[in-house]
């Protein structure tokens, strides 16, 4: 293989792995993960000859998604845009809408992005209609708790009606607060005001804080329905239902699942893999048909558990799939910031 960059001999094996097992590659902060990702897709179409049409690549953000995809035509030795084009570099949601529109003709606006604001502001649309007022009040600027619970509950298919009987017998109105705020609406009323959440008056009683936050435990578990609700009604769909729907959608047509094009498939971030993910990529991983399969991750970086991801698949991705593991063990990004202040530092 020929290339201009100098890779290390734990980058190199990583990059040249032939194996006939998954690979995991395990990289720290600094170690070099993106290069190597690139270096690998450029061995399999240069040197191995893959179709690009086989290669998936799962990315952890459109935003690396595209940095990856400018990185591997800007350099001298780089992919011609033709063949790159020809691959599926993207983010886990953006792959299973395209399994979804092009296996159920399924068109909707999705309701996500990198940063969370659209599916923030459909949020702040509907609080009223969703129920978060007066007792059960969810201010603007926790509309991200909302979120992760709804992600939640699709994630792992609660059952919404049995979760709604087991928080009103096991977590009830609080007396206390349900009447401090009847008295309150009541006042307002009377005085042809605006009813005012008293926050300073709870944040210091602790009956009165159990009572809001069972309050907004239920208002979050009734509000699901209606939110699923909305989103058909708007013929939109958030990103924790493109993954449900496109792993029912394998699951209900396994020859589907065993006849998909991608046959070398990368997953960066691995270490941050939620539970529908995991079963998706156990799918691809299972096809007869499979020609390699590349997990890129470090089990120190996990930063998503509150969304669902389960660090356990990483660390046990090696026992579950017979993998190899190749480890990057050179932190270039401080090695270079210390040669920098030595070099610098005049004091």
């Amino acid at each position: 293989m020929t290339s201009k960059f100098n890779l290390d001999p734990d980058q190199k094996n990583a990059v040249e792995y032939d194996g006939n097992k998954p690979l995991l590659i395990e990289a720290g902060p600094g170690a070099g993960k993106t290069r190597v990702m690139i270096e690998r897709i450029k061995y399999l179409i240069n040197e191995k000859g893959i179709d690009p049409e086989s290669l998936l690549v799962i990315t952890f953000s459109n935003k690396s998604a595209e940095e990856l995809l400018a990185r591997l035509m800007d350099s001298e030795d780089g992919l011609d845009s033709h063949i790159v084009n020809k691959m599926q570099v993207s983010t886990i949601h953006s792959f299973c809408y395209s399994l979804l529109r092009d296996h159920e003709n399924s068109f909707l606006e999705i309701l996500g992005d990198d940063l969370g604001e659209k599916n923030d502001l459909f949020i702040r649309k509907h609080m009223r209609d969703l129920g978060f007022v007066e007792e059960a009040y969810i201010s603007k600027r926790d509309i991200g708790m909302i979120i992760n619970k709804f992600d939640e509950y699709t994630t792992f298919k609660v059952d919404i009606d049995k979760l709604i009987d087991y928080i009103e017998d096991k977590f009830p109105p609080v007396p206390e607060y349900v009447e401090l705020i009847a008295k309150l609406k009541k006042e307002a009323e009377e005085n042809d005001e605006s009813f005012s959440f008293p926050r300073e008056e709870i944040k210091d009683d602790d009956k009165l804080k159990s009572g809001y936050h069972n309050a907004r435990f239920l208002a979050i578990a009734k509000a699901y329905k209606i939110y699923q609700n909305f989103l058909k009604e708007e013929n939109t769909i958030d990103f924790a239902f493109i993954q449900r729907n496109a792993l029912d959608l394998l699951e209900n047509n396994p020859e589907l699942a065993r006849n998909l094009k991608y046959k070398n498939i990368l997953v960066d971030e691995f270490q941050d893999t939620d539970p529908v993910q995991m079963k998706i990529f156990d799918l691809l991983i299972n096809n007869e048909n499979l020609e390699s399969f590349t997990v890129v991750g470090d089990d120190d970086q996990s930063i998503y558990a509150f969304r669902g991801s389960d660090i356990e698949f990483f660390t046990k991705f090696e026992e579950t799939y017979d993998a190899d593991c190749c480890s990057l063990n050179t932190n270039y990004r401080s090695a270079n910031t210390i040669v920098d202040f030595n070099e610098n530092y005049k004091g």
